[in-house]
Parts: structure tokens; sequence; C-alpha cells
């Protein structure tokens, strides 16, 4: 069961007489397995009404996730609040993709994605948000830190899904796949560029979201989880790895099936990093109550 909305915050919020508390994770959880399972339709019909359809539901299932989040406002910085807040993000970065592209197959991979993280959400949701801040709370270089993580977290995110869909896609070109049957896939030369764009985006933001926290760890280690806190551990471990994909995929000019194997490793990695519980210095936020 979801979290309660924080202290200070009005119970029952009213938008047209509607309670927003009624919307829970089945609303937009059940939109989006609808929308999935009608974009796989589509790809053995050609009716025009299961794609609208599938609009429709994946519409409905991100303005459900959008409302949501503005009743409860959860915590950026916990586990439950930051898979709610990503699996959003891509929600609707491939709704917008899916309206303005010929290439649609993408939300038969994106979704997929989208509800393990709201599955994830859903079964942190009674773990607290402990030591974890509102991202509106964030202020000076909590925000930059903030920021740098999301985007380097939804870019890694898309670089994943263009993996998934290479592999995928190499696997019909070597089983002699017929064009114009089965799943419609864009290029290999196309997805491995957007796998190279994927990892040139993600590692600077995620060195800048490094480097910020730990600069601000340095200056409040002891009021902390110090250097050993899980995630800082973790995500430590992810840059190591992203250091060594960016040097294999620059260095050594790995390309193909391997850097897709690797941007989807760094992808469970980041996941994994996520789950775990992490703190914030104080200093670095609003006190409770400050800044709404």
């Amino acid at each position: 069961m979801a979290p309660g909305p924080r202290p200070g915050y009005s119970q029952q919020p009213l938008v047209d007489g509607f309670s927003l508390d009624r919307i829970t994770f089945v609303c937009f959880g059940a939109s989006y397995l609808t929308a999935l399972g009608l974009y796989l339709a589509t790809q053995f019909s050609r009716s025009p009404w299961l794609r609208t359809g599938a609009i429709i539901f994946h519409a409905a299932g991100a303005l459900a996730q959008s409302l949501f989040l503005a009743y409860h406002q959860p915590a950026l910085f916990s586990p439950f609040g930051f898979f709610l807040f990503f699996s959003w993000l891509i929600a609707l970065v491939t709704l917008q993709m899916d309206l303005a592209s010929r290439v649609r197959s993408i939300n038969l991979f994106a979704l997929p994605v989208v509800l393990i993280l709201v599955a994830l959400a859903w079964l942190r949701a009674t773990g607290g948000d402990d030591g974890a801040i509102l991202l509106r709370d964030a202020r000076g270089w909590g925000v930059v830190h903030a920021a740098s993580l999301v985007l380097a977290s939804l870019s890694l995110g898309f670089g994943a899904v263009a993996a998934v869909m290479y592999l995928v896609r190499a696997r019909q070109l070597r089983n002699k796949h017929r064009p114009g049957s089965g799943v419609q896939l864009p290029s290999l030369e196309q997805l491995e560029s957007k796998v190279r764009q994927s990892v040139a985006i993600t590692f600077p933001l995620l060195t800048m979201g490094v480097l910020i926290g730990a600069g601000m760890l340095w200056g409040d280690a002891e009021n902390l989880g110090g250097w050993t806190d899980p995630r800082v551990l973790g995500t430590s471990v992810l840059w190591l790895d992203f250091l060594v994909l960016v040097c294999l995929r620059y260095g050594f000019k790995v390309r193909g099936r391997l850097l897709a194997i690797l941007v989807i490793i760094a992808f469970i990695l980041l996941v994994v990093c996520a789950a775990l519980p992490h703190s914030l210095p104080a200093r670095w936020h609003a006190p409770a109550g400050v800044g709404s």
C-alpha cells in the first residue's frame, strides 16, 4: 500500500470533485499493461483502432501516475520515489515518441521497463522515506546533484531499451527474418547509434552527480552512513563500471552486441543502486515544512 501524503498536505485534495487519494498503483499499472497488450496486438493487425486504444491507455496511465505523484509527493531519493519518478519520465517520453515517429515498436520494449519500475516502487512503498528529501526541497548543489543523476538515469534507461532492441534485431537477421513480418525494428546501425549516444550522454552526467555527491558527503560524512553508505558504494561501482564501458567503447572501439550487453548490465546495476537506502546532508535541503 502506498504511503500517505506528507504532513502539512491536504488529506483529500479534489479535482472537479474527484478525490486524488483514490488513484492507486492499480490505476496506472493496469493502464500501462493494457497499452502494452494493445501495442503488441498492432504487430499482428493493421487496425488503427488498436493503436488508438494503445495511445489512450498509455496516456491515461501517464495522467494517473502524474496525479498520484502530485498527491503523494514521494521523496525522490527514496527507492519508492525514484522508481515512480523514473518510470513516469520514461512513460511520458515514449508516449511523445510514439506520437511523433513512424517507428512505434519502442513501446514494446519501453513499457515493460516502466511496469518493472512501477512494480519495484510498489514493493518499496512500505520501506519509508528515511533520510530522503523531496526534489522541491533541494537547494544549491543538491538541485544539480539530483538533476544530473535523474538525467543520467533517463539516458541510460533509453540506452538499455535501444540495446535490447539491437539484440532482438540482430537475432532477426541471423534467423533470416522476412521483411514486413513480426516486430518491425529500426536498422542495427540506427539502434547502435542510439546506444552510443546513451553512453556519451550518461557518463558525464553520472560523473557530475557522483562528484557533487562526493563533495556533499565529504562535508557531512560523520552525520551519514559515511563512505560505507550502501548507495554510495553502489553508485561508485556503477561509475567504475561505466568508466570501463567508456574506455572499451572509445579506447578499444567496442561496438555492436558486446556494447549492447554492457549497457544493459549497467542499467541493471543502476536499478540495484536505486533500490538501496540513501541519505543526504541536511544542509543541502530545506528543513521540513520549508520550501513548499
